[in-house]
């Protein structure tokens, strides 16, 4: 309680008193001392606590609508990681905290990403040699053309990231494939899947041959997803610069079925100069194991089975076809005693690579 007394003012014992209610109802009460040793009354200053800038002019009026009352007091800002600030510690947040997104679950950048700004944008680093992401392939370079692009997709060795066959050998553009996981050290350069469409053309290996290079060639069983592979092999000698027909010999890789390793692959060179294209051959019995093969034949590591590719067929208009459309890529029994289709196996695809 203060009271004026001739031109002066009195504090009594209340003080404390009215300090307390001070504090209790939010408001900065000041008392200088000049006053408790008998100042002027100017002196005197009582202040209400500045509202917090957040705060609602009229707390209360939201209420009875089922708002949350302000309270006044400053907004709680959530730290940690996936707040999408980057914090002490953290080098980069991008609002949350799922890995395998180029920032972790600690707010560490991954590796083989590069991550910017708040919240944290993240891509992948092409050429790094690391495979992450969606990057289908990573060959520490972004140089294309060389089975892996300046983009990391799988490419061919005519630089498509969609069919490696020879320009224009694109008959049914459903069956080229390009294999998403290519030996390392190697680029596709032909690949078929067999559906009952035209699908292998006459020049596909103009791709492939021509060229002192090693080859390799994988097929598979595509009748269930994943694919089966069935064999992966290199194949030696070198491809024949000369672009000729040729037979090689394999060393296997891996598949359930593999390739005969000696005299195992017979390269039949497609000629487009030459009107119909290389003749084809059925002779019964093995080991010649031909069996209507315009392109290509090679026999499993068990000599179980013979595996043909044949893409001189009805569709493509140059003379009599040795084999159908569905058959174009087929592997039959290694002992088949004439000509015919009994027994045959046609889900098939089929890669060829060059070694870089």
């Amino acid at each position: 309680m203060i009271r004026k007394m001739a031109g002066s003012f009195e504090i009594e014992r209340v003080v404390p008193a009215v300090l307390a209610v001070g504090l209790l109802v939010g408001c900065t009460t000041s008392f200088p001392f000049a006053l408790i040793d008998g100042g002027v009354g100017e002196d005197v200053q009582v202040v209400d606590a500045a509202p917090d800038q957040d705060a609602d002019p009229d707390p209360d009026s939201t209420a009875p609508d089922g708002g949350q009352l302000d309270t006044g007091l400053p907004d709680v800002q959530v730290l940690g990681c996936g707040n999408g600030v980057i914090e002490t510690g953290e080098t980069c947040d991008d609002g949350n905290t799922d890995p395998d997104d180029g920032c972790d679950a600690s707010c560490q950048e991954e590796a083989g990403w590069s991550c910017t700004g708040e919240p944290s944008s993240c891509d992948t680093v092409c050429g790094d040699g690391l495979v992450v992401g969606l990057e289908a392939c990573d060959d520490s370079n972004t140089v294309s053309g060389d089975g892996c692009n300046d983009a990391c997709e799988v490419d061919c060795a005519n630089g498509s990231t969609q069919d490696c066959n020879a320009a224009g050998e694109t008959i049914n553009v459903s069956s080229p494939f390009v294999d998403q996981t290519p030996p390392a050290g190697f680029v596709q350069c032909a690949g078929f899947e067999n559906t009952n469409d035209n699908d292998v053309g006459s020049n596909w290996d103009a791709n492939c041959l021509g060229t002192s290079l090693t080859l390799r060639i994988r097929y598979w069983d595509t009748s269930a997803s994943p694919w089966t592979l069935l064999g992966d092999a290199t194949l030696a000698p070198d491809s024949d610069a000369a672009y000729a027909e040729q037979t090689l010999n394999a060393t296997n890789h891996g598949g359930s079925l593999g390739f005969g390793e000696t005299q195992s692959l017979k390269l039949l060179k497609d000629d487009p100069a030459v009107i119909p294209v290389t003749t084809w051959v059925c002779n019964s019995g093995h080991p010649v194991r031909e069996y209507a093969a315009s392109d290509l034949y090679f026999g499993t590591q068990a000599d179980s089975d013979s595996v043909v590719v044949c893409g001189w067929s009805g569709l493509d208009g140059d003379g009599s076809s040795p084999c159908e459309d569905h058959e174009e890529i087929l592997m039959v029994p290694a002992g088949f005693d004439v000509c015919t289709t009994d027994k045959d196996i046609n889900t098939l695809a089929i890669a060829v690579y060059l070694q870089l």
